[in-house]
């Protein structure tokens, strides 16, 4: 089970612009991908960026950063 984990800022206090690529958030994603291999879960997984400052960006860049990483935890 995972627990609650203080965050900065306060999760409640977390907007879109707090959401980065996958590995270089708060969350300990490799041990999030764990959990969910040990739960034996088997649906989707999905990258959303929704961070503003990936918006002045290049798509396919963008696009092809967010792969690169979801891929290495993957």
């Amino acid at each position: 089970m995972l627990s609650l984990i203080e965050t900065e800022p306060a999760s409640a206090e977390q907007s879109d612009a707090d959401r980065v690529y996958p590995g270089d958030g708060i969350l300990d994603l490799k041990r999030m991908i764990s959990i969910l291999k040990d739960a034996d879960y088997s649906g989707d997984f999905s990258l959303e960026l929704f961070n503003p400052s990936y918006w002045e960006e290049d798509p396919g860049e963008v696009a092809r950063i967010g792969l690169e990483k979801m891929h290495a935890f993957l």
